[in-house]
């Protein structure tokens, strides 16, 4: 039995911000008074991050530590800016829900990567479905399960000296909004043979 979304969708996990650099990155946003984690390396995709901690969300600053690694993220580094949302949740749970609305999504997938806490090297572990990205959705939108949360939000974390805590409400604005049944009509649209073929 497929679960209701608002069981399945708990709240944002966390916001992706690509950037080109990560040693400016960090210093931009160090400069309006936020801290920054150490930074972290993925056993896979040749990225890099450093992680904004606010209450029950973060913020991720994402970019390449290898450039000689492929990356299917490299053309969104090159606009930087916000390009994801993670949701909260179940990996498997939010699979199943999204293929039976008939969304097309990747299986859940695993992702790691090395953190550092009181001089002991730790592995952080995440779960992952995504939205397959078109021309509709351009950015990601996937689900990330927490598998090791105390690896994340580790304990004696340092406070943002501009006083941030929280994220109140993510708005997203746009000049051409996609509803769900139009978007899959028009996945079914160009999906479908073409009258030549």
């Amino acid at each position: 039995m497929i679960r209701p979304a608002q069981e399945i969708v708990r709240g944002i996990d966390h916001l992706i911000v690509m950037v080109q650099q990560l040693d400016r990155a960090e210093s931009a946003w160090r400069a309006l008074g936020f801290a920054t984690t150490p930074r972290g390396f993925h056993q896979t995709g040749g990225t890099a991050n450093h992680l904004i901690m606010l209450e029950k969300t973060y913020i991720e600053l994402l970019g390449m530590a290898d450039p000689t690694t492929p990356s299917p993220y490299r053309a969104m580094m090159e606009s930087p800016g916000l390009w994801g949302i993670a949701l909260q949740g179940s990996a498997e749970q939010t699979y199943a829900f999204w293929r039976a609305q008939g969304l097309p999504a990747c299986a859940p997938a695993h992702l790691a990567r090395a953190v550092d806490i009181e001089g002991q090297r730790e592995l952080a572990r995440f779960q992952l479905t995504m939205l397959d990205r078109s021309a509709d959705l351009p950015f990601l939108v996937f689900c990330c399960e927490q598998l090791t949360p105390q690896f994340v939000w580790q304990k004696g974390q340092q406070p943002h000296p501009n006083g941030a805590v929280r994220l109140k409400e993510l708005v997203m604005v746009a000049a051409r909004p996609v509803t769900r049944s139009n978007w899959r009509m028009r996945r079914s649209s160009s999906a479908s043979p073409s009258p030549d073929s």
